[in-house]
């Protein structure tokens, strides 16, 4: 019992201790403390700032694409470029200065019974030469709706592609793509 007396005597000594100093100091000392981590955004050297940017405000990007059956060179493949949906329009890229923030996936496929779609991917290229891959999870026989949330980054110049391997030798699987999101300024080490 003693030593739990001792202990708090000696913890209650110190506190005493810390609050005598706290009281006594100068201030002039806490405010050269304070002078010392003052932050000034000088026009010469500006404190880098972004502003929150919000999809409320921002420009909302839908793209899609029609993707059919063709033979590759080893399996079947099925795909598209999104933006590209039919010959009119050209391969969507994402604007200069821009970053696309990707929300939604959705797709409709339309295959022959006993059909597969495997190893979907979105693809989205960050130029000049590096590619981003993300396994897309389709029904099991190739046929059916699917939407689910994403939140993907594609930056200044990227291009969505839509990419996977089916079964159908016959041409007939289709399916119609389409990832939605909004456009925010790309951060100043991705602008070129």
């Amino acid at each position: 019992m003693n030593y739990i007396r001792k202990a708090v005597t000696a913890l209650g000594g110190i506190f005493l201790a810390a609050l005598l100093i706290a009281a006594l100091a100068p201030r002039a000392t806490r405010g050269i403390a304070a002078a010392l981590v003052q932050v000034t955004n000088a026009p010469s050297n500006p404190v880098p700032t972004l502003d929150v940017e919000s999809p409320g405000y921002s420009t909302i990007v839908s793209i899609g694409c029609q993707a059919q059956t063709s033979a590759g060179p080893l399996n079947y493949a099925i795909g598209c470029y999104l933006g590209s949906g039919n010959t009119t329009e050209s391969t969507y890229a994402v604007p200069r200065g821009q970053r696309l923030v990707m929300q939604q996936f959705d797709a409709n496929c339309s295959a022959p019974k006993g059909v597969t779609i495997s190893e979907a991917v979105l693809l989205y290229s960050t130029p000049p030469t590096s590619f981003v891959t993300s396994n897309i999870v389709l029904p099991g026989n190739a046929s059916g709706d699917v939407n689910y949330p994403l939140h993907y980054y594609a930056d200044t110049g990227s291009n969505i592609q839509f990419a996977g391997f089916t079964s159908d030798s016959s041409g007939q699987t289709t399916c119609t793509v389409n990832v939605t999101g909004y456009l925010v300024n790309a951060p100043p080490e991705v602008v070129e």
